[in-house]
């Protein structure tokens, strides 16, 4: 829990900056996404239905909603 706040800002760094490389994926959806990254079932309507939703591009939209499944609780326990 101590680094639980470092977490959240890695995971914002890494999805909103290109300083750990840039996010090439061809995603569709984010299913496929949570499966990689979830090692259980999680709600995932949230990032789902930000990546429907938002508007931009959809490397954009690909990237909130990695930032969303990086720092759900369930991500923090896998």
């Amino acid at each position: 829990s101590a680094t639980l706040l470092q977490r959240a800002n890695f995971a914002s760094s890494l999805t909103t900056s290109e300083t750990y490389g840039r996010i090439s994926t061809p995603l569709t959806e984010v299913e496929p996404l949570a499966e990689i990254l979830l090692a259980r079932d999680a709600d995932i309507a949230p990032a789902a239905s930000f990546f429907a939703k938002a508007s931009g591009s959809r490397d954009g939209r690909a990237r909130g909603a990695l930032q969303l499944l990086l720092t759900m609780p369930e991500y923090q326990l896998t």
